[in-house]
């Protein structure tokens, strides 16, 4: 189950509004679903975690619109996935340090 990214999160990042590209997004948004969980569990998480975070929600949309202009095969979509991959990962990396420093909280 996602961490309640949404199409409306990922359009939004996307500056687009029609319904043409829903089906796509929301393959996107299951594949960048696995992703975030690769990531988490590879820095010692727990996955899926218990509960959504906005970290994790925010990366699943960043992730889930990077996969979408990728395959738009223009240098602009190009740059602007690498900026979506690098926005997910960073609120992904504050996540894990900030919990690095707390008790026990789904991490292995």
């Amino acid at each position: 189950m996602p961490y309640n990214a949404d199409l409306t999160r990922i359009k939004q990042i996307l500056e687009i509004t029609d319904s043409a590209s829903d089906t796509e997004l929301n393959a996107d948004l299951a594949a960048a679903y696995v992703d975030v969980n690769n990531y988490l569990k590879k820095k010692g998480f727990t996955v899926p975690l218990a509960s959504s975070t906005d970290a994790a929600k925010e990366a699943e949309a960043y992730w889930a619109a990077a996969k979408f202009r990728d395959r738009r095969h223009t240098a602009t979509s190009k740059d602007e996935a690498e900026r979506y991959r690098a926005e997910g990962l960073r609120g992904l990396n504050e996540f894990v340090e900030a919990e690095k420093n707390q008790p026990y909280l789904g991490r292995v």
